[in-house]
């Protein structure tokens, strides 16, 4: 693994599996809040991507744009039962035994919720959603 710096952001390099017989590379750029994305390239085009830093901003700009827009995903299906369970005043145990899941794992889903909606507690969801939740 190597690390590439440019504009004081830093890209990962590593190693990936032989596709459709091309030795290829991953280049990764992780940004805040651990929101990443990567790409594979062929091997032979790494050196061109690392010595043009024209290449290199382009990219940062890509992978910078592409993680501002998964910030503001929808909402998956179980997201949204999980905002209608909340607008019924569960508490997270109770909406781990309706939903057959671990109260863990709701927290997990509560976290990606105010992250993708902007708000921090479960007061400012259900403030935001309540009777929005199909425009979200």
């Amino acid at each position: 693994m190597n690390v590439i710096e440019i504009d004081n952001e830093k890209l990962i390099i590593s190693s990936a599996p032989v596709t459709h017989g091309v030795k290829t590379v991953i280049v990764t750029y992780t940004g805040s809040d651990s929101w990443g994305i990567s790409i594979v390239i062929p091997e032979s085009e790494l050196s061109s991507l690392i010595n043009n830093k024209d290449s290199l901003r382009e990219f940062l700009s890509f992978a910078r744009q592409k993680i501002a827009t998964n910030e503001k995903e929808i909402l998956s299906q179980r997201e949204i039962d999980i905002i209608r369970l909340l607008e019924r005043r569960k508490t997270n145990k109770q909406l781990a035994q309706e939903l057959f899941i671990s109260v863990n794992t709701v927290k997990c889903h509560l976290y990606k919720i105010y992250r993708k909606i902007g708000v921090r507690n479960r007061t400012e969801l259900i403030a935001y959603t309540s009777g929005n939740l199909d425009s979200i």
